[in-house]
């Protein structure tokens, strides 16, 4: 579901375990493969089933969890918990965590992950180091709550 009430992509039943749950949105999320959605590049060409070896270097990322407005900090720490080590699992490092009601239009149940690729290590336009420090700036606007 969307932040506004926007039909999501599938209707899951039964309603899967937090721990499914999780996983099945980070694999949307992460499939290079599907055509309609990759257009991140989250594992090279040379790795299969989107998992980096020990040790890979450009696999960091950072990751946001939002409520839709009505889910607590508690339930979204809890999701949190489990996107980290999935993540893990699948060879990413994870960087920075932020989350909360973020960015919401509606008092809704539910939440969204956002998995931020950082810049590869070398690249030309942003550096890893100034990407997390432009991240960990403080921000003032209207409809974003740090």
């Amino acid at each position: 579901m969307g932040a506004h009430g926007e039909p999501g992509l599938r209707q899951l039943n039964p309603v899967p375990t937090p721990e499914a749950l999780t996983s099945q949105m980070l694999d949307l999320l992460l499939d290079i493969s599907d055509s309609d959605r990759a257009f991140i590049p989250f594992s090279a060409s040379s790795f299969k089933d989107n998992t980096f070896p020990s040790g890979a270097k450009d696999n960091e990322v950072v990751i946001l969890l939002n409520s839709l407005g009505s889910t607590s900090d508690e339930v979204l720490a809890r999701f949190a918990e489990l996107a980290i080590k999935d993540l893990e699992q699948r060879g990413f490092v994870v960087k920075r965590l932020t989350l909360g009601p973020l960015v919401t239009s509606l008092k809704m149940s539910g939440f969204g992950i956002t998995v931020w690729r950082l810049p590869p290590v070398g690249g030309e336009a942003l550096t890893r180091e100034e990407a997390l420090q432009l991240w960990d700036e403080k921000v003032d606007v209207a409809a974003w709550r740090q």
